[in-house]
């Protein structure tokens, strides 16, 4: 049984706070009306959309439960980082399938 470990994907955060600093930055600085409150528009629905998945991410990481799951495939692709299908029977007995990217094989990371 492989021991996986759930977290957060820090680097997407990273990339939504730069998105939400450029276009906040756009948005303060233009001398025009229309881009500033296009911009300013498009910085809060970024920013709600950006916050409301860093907190189901929290959510999802900090609350999970340990089961039994096979894995159905595993690929290795560029630079040894692999990709993994699998499947499990969750607790209300339904059958749940997906795929995920696992990273870098260990050892392997340069």
């Amino acid at each position: 049984m492989l021991p996986l470990k759930a977290s957060l994907r820090v680097h997407v955060a990273v990339i939504a706070v730069l998105l939400c600093l450029t276009l906040a930055f756009v948005a303060t600085t233009s001398q025009d009306t229309a881009p500033r409150v296009f911009y300013g528009i498009f910085f809060l629905l970024v920013t709600g959309a950006a916050l409301a998945e860093y907190r189901k991410e929290t959510s999802l990481a900090e609350g999970h439960l340990v089961g039994n799951g096979t894995i159905t495939e595993l690929r290795i692709g560029v630079h040894g980082k692999r990709s993994v299908k699998y499947r499990f029977v969750a607790f209300d007995g339904k059958q749940y399938q997906g795929e995920s990217d696992w990273g870098y094989a260990a050892g392997e990371r340069g």
